[in-house]
Formats: C-alpha cells, structure tokens, sequence
C-alpha cells in the first residue's frame, strides 16, 4: 500500500481469524468496521460510503490479486472511467 491508501474491511460476523489477522498488521491506514448487515451488498454500500480515496477496488473474502492489479488498473483508469479485471479460478469446490 501506498502512504495514502487506506484499507476499509467491513467484519459482518466473520467466523474465521480475521480480526486477529487485521491487528497483527499494526498499520493505521487499516480501518475495521463491525457491522451484522448479513448481506454482501449492503457490506459494499456501506464501505463504498465511507471510502475516501479517488480510487476504490472492492474485494471479497475470498479473493487473490495478483501483485500488480491495482498499479495496472489506475494506469487504465487516467484514460477510462471504470476498469473492470478479469478472475482466474484457482480452486473450484465442484471439481472435487
């Protein structure tokens, strides 16, 4: 992360580590909110009200970026108004 990003997660009752996980980073620019919305969109709605910044990536739980994602995506967006990247599917529960 760059000196002025920030990282809104928005904690709807999670069941795994994450709080833990969030408070061994130490780093201010890391903002939790607790809610019980139960619902992904109002998750999202929620924290796309409270971002700052110019630019705003949305990730799931269960995403990976690749290293280079948002430095590839703000150089599309000097020229387009919204980027929208590509998935690849690295584990799939129903090829088990």
């Amino acid at each position: 992360m760059e000196s002025n990003d920030e990282l809104l997660v928005s904690d709807d009752n999670s069941s795994d580590d994450t709080m833990g996980i969030l408070k061994e980073y130490s780093d201010t620019r890391i903002i939790v909110f607790k809610n019980n919305f139960n619902s992904v969109n109002k998750n999202f709605e929620f924290l796309i009200s409270k971002a700052k910044a110019d630019f705003i990536f949305l990730s799931d739980q269960d995403d990976l970026w690749m290293n280079n994602k948002i430095k590839i995506c703000k150089i599309n967006l000097v020229f387009n108004t919204l980027v929208l990247s590509d998935a690849k599917v690295i584990f799939n529960k129903k090829l088990l």
